[in-house]
């Protein structure tokens, strides 16, 4: 679980480094504590977590079918 702390309407992003919309976020495990993201980042951030949770929990996402010509 993350905590949105404040938005910022201009804020150098701690992982990317560029400035622009940011929001300062801390995570409940302790992990990220008051951390600058860009939404850009939050948003890889959010996917990853996802992905991992998954996996944890035994979910197999579905492969896509690719036919050959």
């Amino acid at each position: 679980m993350y905590t949105i702390h404040s938005y910022h309407k201009k804020a150098k992003c701690e992982y990317a480094g560029r400035e622009g919309e940011a929001v300062e976020i801390s995570s409940a495990d302790g992990t990220i504590d008051h951390a600058i993201l860009c939404f850009q980042e939050l948003q890889k951030l959010l996917r990853f977590r996802q992905s991992q949770t998954e996996k944890k929990n035994g979910f197999v996402p579905k492969a896509s079918s690719v036919s050959s010509k």
